[in-house]
Order: C-alpha cells, then structure tokens, then sequence
C-alpha cells in the first residue's frame, strides 16, 4: 500500500469499469452484487473536506453539497467509489429524477433542486484509507474494510451488501426490486483505475445504450416551441458517424426546456447526419455537434440499422463521447 501524508485529501483516482457481457455462473469466487441506476462519483476525503470527482475526472462537489455528510463519519482520509442515485416513492432508483440534480452549479439552483430530489451515496469500493493505497488489495478485502467504517449511520449514504457465490438469486431479487441489473466482480480482483476489466462484468435487465445526440426536430402541437425528438447517431465500424432514429418519448416538460435551452446555444449550420434523414425531417432539423452523448432504452434494432421504440433517459455527461461504443 502506497503512503500518502496523513490529513491531505487523497487525489482522485480513476474508476475502474466493468465489461458488459453474461455473468458468471453461481461461483464462491465471484461476488454478485446490484447495478445501481446512477452517476459514477469518487468520493475524496480528507483534512474536513470532500471533493466529489465524476467518472471523467470533472468536479462535481457543488452539485451534491449533501455528501460532505461523508467527512463527519470519518476521521481519517479515504477514496470512495460509488454512485450517487436519486430514489423514487417507492424506493427504486430513479436515473430521470437525478436529472434534475446532474447538471446544476449554481448553488442557488442546487438548494432549490435538493428540496425535491435528495440523493443517496451508494458506496461499494473503498481506495484509500488512512493514508494509505488500498487498491492493490483484493476486492474481498477492500468491501471488509468499507463495511467497517459503518457509513450508514445518519442517513444518506448507503453500503450495499453483495452475495457471494449466488448470481441467479441476485438476478431474480434485482428483477423482483425493478433495479437496473446485476454486477459481478472477483472476490480476489484487485481495482484496476480506469481501466474495464474482466474481473468485473456487468448485465442489465432492460436493453439501454449510450448515443450521440446530433440534433433535434422542432415539436409539433403541445411541444410546438420547444423539442420534438432527439436526433441520435453513433460511429460505425469505419468511424464514421451514422443515424440511428429519433428518441421523442421519456421526456418531461422540464427536461425538454432544459434540453431545447441547452442544444439552441449549440446549434451549428451543417451537421454530421446531413443527407442521412428523411427529407421532410432534414429540412427542419436543427443540428449540433455530436459531443454530447445520453443513453436511451430500445426494444430491439430494425433491419435498417435504427433504435427501434427508443425512450429517453437523460444525458449521460460522465461519458466521453469516444467511448461510445459503435454499431456494426
């Protein structure tokens, strides 16, 4: 384990991710644990202070000012890796709700949004502790220790339990709670910052996957004014970016204003599908660089290549857009 000075706020380490793909069979060497419908957030602490850091290594402190609950319930510095979630009435992780919370700066708008939509910090890794590296350590290890600081006394931080060994059960309970999926991670792997590892593997319930907003088509009747449907693209094998439908559905009021006020200050004059919609739409789309990435839920593909049922979810801004995996 590496030493730090003791006090200093440990700098921010780079989450590890998971592959996508079947888990494991029922496995004592494997570790099944909940998916959880939120935001990547590494949590650092140290010296009274929490720095909150996004997947991508962006400052997020001022948008969740609740979790420097964290620094209270310890007295030595640590790195948490977790999400923070959002938690409808009836107790089930809510990506929409977050939305209302992921993009706000101003503290004035986060007091306000913090009325309506608390969040909870579902921790399940621990990094460092006490000045100390703990990412050499195996995963087994590393949740004893984070088990240990009991962080879920007072209210909004969670530590979630995981099975050892009992995948299918985790499944079927994961089902049964209508959360996202099941993530299952070696009790002997070690944490691998920012890198996707085989020793962690990831499967959801329902088909979700990220794309590359491109542009947007003006709404028609109650939406006239504002944004009728998201113009969605992603590279093909080539590189090349390609249309894969329009998502008009999973939309709140408030998320279409705060889309159309964001994507009108983007728009440019040409765009990177130009040719590749159908005529009536082309000549009213309003295009924006394909930076910007969000992640839908679809039924299936259609013959020619298109997101079939497409439903919004919200924008995803701790995805780098050249980590979009492509289609094809």
């Amino acid at each position: 384990m590496t030493p730090y000075r003791e006090h200093v706020i440990p700098p921010f380490v780079p989450p590890m991710l998971a592959v996508t793909g079947e888990l494991p069979p029922d496995d004592p060497r494997w570790a099944y644990e909940p998916k959880w419908d939120g935001v990547r957030v590494v949590a650092c602490l140290g010296d009274g202070e929490a720095r909150l850091w996004s997947r991508l290594g962006n400052q997020v402190t001022v948008s969740y000012p609740e979790l420097a609950r964290l620094t209270r319930l310890l007295s030595v510095p640590a790195v948490l890796d977790g999400e923070v979630v959002a938690f409808d009435e009836r107790g089930r992780p809510d990506f929409g709700l977050l939305q209302h919370r992921m993009h706000l700066t101003r503290p004035a708008d986060v007091t306000h949004a913090r009325r309506t939509v608390p969040v909870t910090y579902v921790a399940f890794d621990l990094l460092h502790l006490g000045g100390h590296d703990t990412v050499a350590l195996p995963y087994r290890d590393r949740r004893a220790l984070l088990a240990d600081l009991d962080l879920e006394r007072g209210g909004g931080v969670h530590v979630p339990p995981y099975s050892e060994g009992h995948g299918a059960a985790m499944v079927e309970a994961t089902l049964e709670h209508g959360l996202e999926g099941v993530v299952a991670k070696r009790m002997d792997s070690t944490y691998v910052p920012g890198r996707r590892v085989d020793t962690w593997r990831k499967m959801k319930h329902q088909h979700t996957r990220d794309v590359l907003v491109a542009g947007w088509l003006p709404g028609e009747g109650r939406r006239e004014g504002t944004i009728g449907a998201i113009v969605m693209a992603l590279p093909d094998g080539a590189g090349v970016l390609r249309h894969v439908g329009q998502v008009g559905t999973g939309f709140s009021d408030q998320v279409l204003d705060d889309l159309h006020t964001l994507l009108a200050a983007e728009e440019t004059a040409t765009g990177a599908l130009a040719g590749q919609l159908e005529p009536a739409a082309e000549r009213v789309v309003h295009w924006v660089e394909p930076r910007r990435v969000a992640e839908v839920r679809y039924t299936n593909w259609t013959r020619d290549g298109r997101l079939r049922a497409a439903v919004w979810r919200g924008l995803r801004p701790d995805v780098d857009p050249a980590e979009v995996e492509p289609h094809g």
